[in-house]
C-alpha cells in the first residue's frame, strides 16, 4: 500500500464509523438468524482522487454492494467482499454448502439483501447517533476488479466529493472469519456536518 499524505480521522469519527459497524452486523446476524459479527479494525480518511491509487492490487477481483443516501446527510457506501467471502455468505443466507464462482442470479440477489441490510444499518446507526434521518436507496450489485471500480466510484463522486472514509471490517461467522471494506463517500458538505456534529457529541 502506497504510504500517502491522506486528512486523518478524529477519535469521534473513528468510533462512530466502528460503532456504525458494529450495529451493522447485529442486524445482519439477526436476519441471517446465526451468529455474525462485524468488527471495525481500522479507519482511514482518503483524499478521494488518491483513491484507486491504495490498491495496489488493482486487478483484484471484488463483489460488491453499492448504495447511495440522501436526506439530513448524502452520498455513497460501498462495501466489497472478494468473491470467496461473497459466496461464503450468499451460500449461508441460502443454505447451500457451497455456491460457484461466478455468482448466478441467485446468489447475487442473496448477496444484495446482505449489502442492503449492512449497509442500511450502518447508515441508519451513523444518523441515529447525531439524530439526523438519511434514506438508502435500493443496492446494486457489481463484480468488477477493484482499481476499475475505485477509478468508476472516482468519476462518478469527483464533483460533490472530496474525501472517503474507509472502514477495514472483520466479519465472523461462527469461527470462520472474512475480509470486507465499508466504504463511505459523503458529499464534501455532509462530510462537514459529519465533522462538526460529531465534535459536538459528548
Amino acid at each position: 500500500m502506497l504510504q500517502l499524505e491522506t486528512p486523518t480521522v478524529s477519535d469521534r469519527m473513528a468510533s462512530a464509523l466502528m460503532s456504525a459497524v458494529a450495529f451493522a452486523g447485529e442486524q445482519l446476524s439477526g436476519f441471517m438468524e446465526r451468529p455474525i459479527r462485524l468488527r471495525g479494525t481500522q479507519v482511514e480518511r482518503l483524499r478521494l482522487e488518491r483513491l484507486p491509487d491504495l490498491q495496489a492490487d488493482a486487478d483484484r477481483a471484488v463483489i460488491a454492494i453499492y448504495l447511495s443516501f440522501s436526506g439530513a446527510l448524502e452520498g455513497h457506501v460501498i462495501l466489497s467482499f472478494s468473491p470467496e467471502a461473497a459466496s461464503r455468505l450468499a451460500g449461508l443466507l441460502l443454505m447451500e454448502p457451497e455456491i460457484e464462482l461466478p455468482l448466478d442470479d441467485m446468489a447475487r440477489s442473496a448477496m444484495g439483501e446482505v449489502g442492503n441490510i449492512t449497509a442500511a444499518s450502518f447508515l441508519n446507526a451513523l444518523a441515529n447517533s447525531l439524530g439526523m434521518i438519511i434514506h438508502p436507496s435500493p443496492p446494486t450489485i457489481v463484480q468488477d476488479m477493484i482499481g476499475a471500480l475505485l477509478s468508476n466510484v472516482v468519476l462518478e463522486m469527483a464533483m460533490e466529493s472530496t474525501d472517503a472514509l474507509l472502514v477495514h471490517t472483520l466479519f465472523d461467522l461462527e469461527g470462520e472469519r472474512l475480509q470486507g471494506e465499508v466504504l463511505l463517500l459523503p458529499t464534501a458538505a455532509s462530510c462537514d456536518i459529519l465533522e462538526s456534529e460529531l465534535a459536538q457529541c459528548k
